[in-house]
């Protein structure tokens, strides 16, 4: 359990607590928003300059660099360890960077004139392809969303539905460029929500409770094996990689310049999440 806290307000506890999210401003480094973002357009082969070109509406863009991500943002990595109860919770060898598999929404002319409620909106969901989910499943401790520029009112924003503590990716009216990264934080252990000494919660557990009504949950269990699994959307990822190291291997012969890929000599396996 956090001792003392350091990086969160109480107004910012408080509001974890009745709404299940908090921002936190200037969370990521700059050098590092500049650094993934910088050759997003030769990844992605289109011309910034020229909608025409931009072939798909949204893009989940593979990793080619990572970082730490207590080095990557430092700032939100110190609210994460205080939402979960202490950085000793959470499980250092699974997810512990964070890099540039960007998130791109770049709307498209079916959406620049229209808009559309919010309830009215598809694909609401929860994130964690690789996990059979349940209650306490620490597999997911926090989704945090990383955003890498500034999104205006209609620029194709996440928005969340505190009510159910689910997240959706909205249209793109506007069809500026978006760019986000959604990494998981992992705990070594499930969520426990029948703790002895309620002085142990962390603020994550306590959000739960509070929201089901009870102190604790002494009885609940699982009703079938917690299982993890290569997501089916790894292979479309691996295709993806060959295609933007060609562009980027392309643009350094002919700008004189270099291509910094983990993926130079061909596409790093997939972290392994399947054993349990």
């Amino acid at each position: 359990m956090v001792q003392e806290y350091k990086r969160l307000t109480p107004e910012q506890r408080e509001h974890f607590l009745q709404h299940g999210w908090v921002k936190i401003p200037k969370a990521v480094k700059e050098e590092y928003v500049k650094a993934f973002t910088e050759n997003v357009w030769i990844r992605l082969g289109f011309d910034p300059n020229d909608k025409s070109t931009w072939m798909k509406e949204k893009i989940h863009m593979p990793r080619h660099r990572e970082v730490p991500t207590k080095n990557f943002m430092p700032r939100a990595w110190d609210a994460m360890c205080e939402l979960l109860g202490g950085d000793n919770r959470i499980d250092p060898t699974l997810f512990e960077s964070c890099g540039d598999s960007l998130i791109v929404n770049l709307g498209s002319e079916e959406w620049e004139d229209k808009e559309i409620a919010p309830k009215d909106l598809g694909n609401w969901h929860i994130d964690g392809d690789w996990f059979t989910h349940f209650l306490d499943s620490g597999e997911q401790g926090l989704t945090v969303i990383v955003l890498f520029n500034d999104i205006v009112p209609r620029g194709g924003g996440t928005y969340i539905a505190p009510d159910g503590i689910r997240n959706v990716v909205q249209w793109n009216h506007l069809r500026i460029p978006r760019f986000i990264t959604n990494p998981p934080v992992t705990l070594k252990e499930p969520l426990n929500l029948k703790r002895d000494d309620p002085a142990d919660y962390s603020l994550v557990e306590l959000k739960i409770l509070r929201t089901l009504g009870v102190d604790r949950l002494p009885d609940w269990k699982i009703t079938s094996p917690r299982r993890r699994f290569t997501p089916k959307t790894r292979a479309g990822k691996d295709a993806t990689i060959k295609e933007e190291v060609e562009r980027l291997k392309a643009h350094a012969e002919k700008t004189g310049g270099t291509v910094d890929s983990m993926h130079l000599n061909g596409p790093v396996p997939y972290q392994m999440v399947v054993a349990s």
